[in-house]
């Protein structure tokens, strides 16, 4: 019974093989002789699609507002998932591996923080980049995130803070 299995399985790939090159020729004749075909059938119904938008902009918007409104948290993951990708170029995976990646944990030296979510869920957790590139930097906490922008991201202006705090520290 196995040398039969073992048999019948040598034969398939051997039957494949040698009908793989002919099975792919086929193909291209196939893609030569309806590649026209198929780039005017998807031209008209392109431009046939768009004029239909045009005409009917209001009534998509209506479904489109019915359906964020019938499914807040789809409409929120999804939001979050195109927000990613505009902005940082990232995928929600690529965005929890990178937070996996920096312990799970705020990416600030010396905060400890776990970015707990807020209290109606909303994530406390943001995307830190360099404005001036766009660079992706890491994951901080809503605290640190804040602070790095009060600064506008200024090397001298935190030094100047971290100094400025430590001569109040030394005179107590």
């Amino acid at each position: 019974m196995a040398q039969s299995k073992a048999r019948a399985k040598e034969w398939s790939r051997e039957h494949y093989l040698a009908n793989i090159e002919e099975k792919r020729a086929v193909q291209r004749d196939y893609n030569a002789t309806h590649r026209e075909e198929r780039r005017a059938y998807y031209a008209t119904h392109v431009a046939e699609r768009k004029a239909w938008n045009e005409a009917n902009r209001e009534k998509i918007r209506a479904q489109q507002k019915l359906w964020r409104d019938g499914n807040p948290e789809r409409n929120a993951v999804n939001m979050r998932r195109q927000r990613l990708k505009r902005k940082y170029g990232l995928t929600p995976k690529a965005f929890d591996a990178m937070w996996i990646g920096q312990g799970e944990c705020c990416a600030i030296p010396g905060c400890d923080s776990t970015c707990p979510p807020l209290s109606n869920g909303r994530d406390r957790r943001y995307v830190d980049h360099d404005h001036a590139t766009g660079m992706v930097r890491g994951i901080v906490c809503h605290d640190c995130n804040m602070a790095l922008g009060h600064v506008f991201d200024s090397v001298e202006r935190l030094a100047g803070m971290i100094t400025y705090l430590a001569r109040a520290a030394a005179s107590d």
